[in-house]
């Protein structure tokens, strides 16, 4: 078996018809007609790609293929293969072809319409997180530098935690033609490293993103999330260990009778051990431990996601 000819049964025809919001679709088919030596294999005639001099040179279209007819640019949303029903019915077979548009609209849209169909927007929500626990003073003494929380005798107290309120923003671009995706995965779990959407430095994280394509728009709709943290998505622990830094060197640290200690010992954030006197009140009041700040996310400049990324 095999094709021997494939033709234009009938020329291109061509409708309109009013859509949601008063869009208008335009619609095209057109038949054509393949003829074998044989009985015809719909799967074969199917995955055909063979130069057909009466298609014009051209090959049988596929779906998604596209089509520029009198400057509207179609594309192939559906095709039907038939037996057909003439003096070759037994070796013919009927390709129905039918083709998509949409029409651009150049009525300027109502304010009401403008505002319904807003193709880029900015959401912003809250979320509960938990954190250890803050002590921004009675009087909100502390409320521009918060303080760990301590005892009486100056002890962190570890493990304790509060819920803080943080603020989720969410851009969605619904008109995207090529994102891409490379770039806004650099993007994902990196924090920026500048003011970004009001945010100071290292204060927006980039949680991710999400995209759906709409075939028949041929669009991709691409939201991207970023989780606020007014305090900076880092980490800050106490400095203290079993060892510290003498004269350049690394050494145990030894208790009152010169064996190594068995319990983390308070550091001055320069790898000496804070001594005992500076612990307790009053000298305590010289803040004379220290903490230490990590970040876990690299930075990017997060202003340029939307021409890196295209959206």
């Amino acid at each position: 078996m095999a094709i021997t000819d494939v033709r234009e049964l009938r020329s291109f025809e061509y409708s309109e018809s009013l859509g949601e919001k008063g869009k208008i679709t335009l619609n095209g088919s057109v038949e054509l007609l393949a003829l074998h030596d044989a009985a015809p294999d719909f799967g074969v005639l199917a995955e055909d790609t063979t130069v057909w001099a009466k298609l014009g040179n051209a090959t049988i279209p596929q779906v998604g293929d596209l089509r520029l007819v009198a400057g509207t640019l179609f594309k192939v949303k559906t095709r039907k293969l038939a037996f057909y029903k003439g003096d070759d019915a037994d070796r013919a077979i009927k390709i129905s072809i039918s083709y998509e548009a949409q029409k651009e609209d150049t009525e300027q849209p109502t304010p009401e319409e403008e505002e319904q169909e807003s193709w880029r927007r900015l959401s912003v929500s809250t979320e509960q997180k938990e954190c250890p626990l803050d002590d921004h003073g009675a009087n909100g003494e502390f409320n521009n530098d918060p303080k760990a929380a301590k005892n009486s005798a100056g002890d962190p107290l570890d493990g304790l935690t509060e819920n803080r309120c943080l603020l989720r923003y969410k851009y969605t671009n619904t008109k995207v033609a090529t994102p891409n995706f490379n770039a806004l995965t650099s993007y994902v779990n990196t924090t920026n490293d500048a003011p970004f959407i009001g945010g100071a430095r290292r204060t927006m994280l980039c949680l991710g993103y999400n995209a759906d394509y709409d075939d028949k728009q041929s669009l991709w709709t691409v939201s991207v999330e970023w989780l606020y943290d007014p305090k900076g998505h880092v980490v800050t622990v106490w400095d203290a260990g079993f060892n510290e830094i003498v004269n350049g060197e690394r050494r145990a640290i030894l208790d009152q009778r010169g064996n190594p200690v068995s319990k983390p010992v308070p550091l001055d954030g320069a790898g000496a051990a804070v001594a005992i006197g500076q612990l307790t009140p009053p000298s305590y009041a010289a803040n004379n431990m220290a903490q230490l700040t990590f970040y876990p996310y690299p930075e990017k400049s997060h202003s340029n996601i939307f021409s890196e990324a295209g959206i």
